[in-house]
Formats: structure tokens, sequence, C-alpha cells
């Protein structure tokens, strides 16, 4: 039995050896850990774990946190395993009633808890998460134990933004053929509008991918050409005004509006794209939009 557990035991370090983004970062003592304790464990290696928050991006209204913390605390509840774990670091456990005070605390740690991208995968963990460090944004990802041993570990460069997004099932008017924006990648090739109005081709500079929160909403406009697009209120169109604040019978990338509905967002995650260029235009469903993801000062074309 003692050579029949040497032998596992050299298998495994072997296995996490030939992994060139392979850590031995210690196991944390307790015993295994639930999603939410590895995630709670992951937040306190990475205190510079950066996530968009829908109460304040893209738009910050009065009194939006606290009412959005009431409306889905019993939500939050449901999710024992969460609850608990959030409620045993806040040390206002085992309670019958909570404050609004307290639901505002027990509403923010989940945030942050469901911003965070941790998976189960074959008994361990998954982890995918952005972070800013010192001004550099970084991808992070890996895998870990139930004990808090990161098996395999990697970090990237990357951009560190908060896209305000399409659903992933967005098409990109590339020159090979309409593309999801969820299948875009850097060096990509795309359409763009260059500052003379002229539409040019490019390639993807930078893309952006963050988690959609509960109850996210989203805006679907159709056009009087046929042309539609659902995006998140914020979007803005190609000349800078969010899509959210168009009504029908509003003209928009040169066709009347003719319907205009919000909807929740069932979608598990957002994106968007940047184009190489100055202007950050790009055809989305046909339509003329705009990135959020902005590393310069964009100049608006001459239309």
């Amino acid at each position: 039995m003692t050579r029949v557990l040497l032998s596992l035991a050299l298998l495994i370090a072997i296995a996490a050896c030939s992994s060139p983004a392979a850590s031995t970062a210690t196991p944390t003592p307790g015993g295994p850990m639930s999603i939410t304790q590895i995630k709670y464990f992951l937040i306190g290696k990475y205190p510079d774990f950066f996530f968009c928050d829908p109460d304040y991006y893209p738009v910050s209204r009065e009194g939006q946190e606290e009412s959005r913390a009431k409306e889905l605390f019993m939500q939050i509840r449901a999710d024992q395993e969460m609850f608990g774990a959030i409620t045993s670091r806040l040390g206002i456990a085992g309670r019958s009633d909570y404050s609004d005070a307290q639901k505002l605390q027990i509403y923010r740690e989940y945030k942050k808890l469901n911003a965070l991208g941790v998976e189960p995968v074959n008994g361990n963990f998954r982890y995918d998460f952005r972070a800013n460090r010192a001004g550099n944004g970084l991808a992070i990802s890996g895998i870990v134990d139930q004990l808090g041993a990161q098996l395999v570990h990697k970090e990237e460069p990357t951009v560190v933004t908060c896209p305000i997004c399409l659903p992933g099932e967005a098409m990109i008017d590339t020159p090979s053929g309409p593309v999801a924006v969820s299948a875009a990648f850097v060096g990509m090739p795309i359409w763009t509008m260059d500052p003379r109005g002229q539409k040019v081709q490019t390639t993807v500079a930078a893309t952006g991918k963050v988690p959609s929160p509960a109850g996210h909403k989203m805006v679907r406009i159709e056009l009087a050409d046929g042309r539609t697009l659902t995006v998140s209120p914020g979007h803005p169109s190609a000349d800078g005004r969010p899509i959210g604040h168009y009504s029908k019978g509003f003209e928009l990338d040169g066709s009347a509006i003719t319907s205009i509905t919000f909807m929740d967002y069932t979608g598990n995650e957002r994106y968007d794209i940047l184009p190489n260029g100055t202007t950050g235009l790009y055809w989305a469903n046909g339509i003329l939009v705009q990135t959020t993801i902005s590393l310069k000062p964009l100049v608006k074309p001459a239309r």
C-alpha cells in the first residue's frame, strides 16, 4: 500500500511539473473548500481582482445599489452554499432576519463572487478572471484543487476595462463575412470606418468579455430597413450616444427606429471589441457602433 501511495504521489508531481505554467502554492488548512470558499481564497491571493460593478458602470444612479440589494436578497439567500459563506465572512451568519444595511453588505459580496469566473472541473476548480496590477492589466487563469493548491497557473497581459457590451451571438462584419463577437480574436480582420468616413479593412486590436450580472437589461433595436441589434443600453452608437437613449422614430445609422424594447439578458457573458485605427467604429449586425474599449482618444469621422 505504501508503495502504491508513493507511486501515485510521484505521478501527481510529474504531471504538475510537466506544465510550463505549473506552480506549487501551499494548500490552505481546514479540508476541502466549496466553490464560494475557493472564490474567496482566490480573492485573498489576488486582491487586485478587477470587475465591473453593475451598479456603478456604465451609469450610477442614486439609491440603485441599495434598491438592488433588497430586490435580490431572497435570490441570493436561496443559494445556501454561497449565502452561508458570505454571512460567515461578514460575521452575521445564522440570523433569521437581516437589516437593509446587512443586505447591502451581502449584496456587495455577492457581486464580487458573481464576477469571479470559477467552475468545477473533474474534482478541481478552473478559474479565469482579470486583475489590474500596478496599472497593468492581467488575464489570470488556471486550476486549483479543493485544498487551494494551484495545479496550473498562467498570467498574460490583457486590456482591463469595462465593456458595455454585446451578446455573444451579435455578428461582426468582416471581409470574410459576419463572425460572432464571442469568436473574435486579436488580429482578426474586420471592417471599420476611417476618419474620412470611408469603410476600410483593419484588424481587432483587443477584445473584452465581462460576466453578466443577474437582472442586467439589454435593449433590442429594430430599424425600418430590417436590421436589428440587441445591446446594452449604454453602448454608444457611431455618434457616441448611448443606444438606450434613442426612441422610436429616431434615426440610427441611416434608418428610422421602428421598435425599441428593453429586456432582461439571459446570457452569461457580454462582449466587445476594439478595432485598430482611430475611430473605434465597427459594424454589429450591420449597424455601425462604437467600441467601449478605449485605449486612447477616438477620432470622430466625417459623415
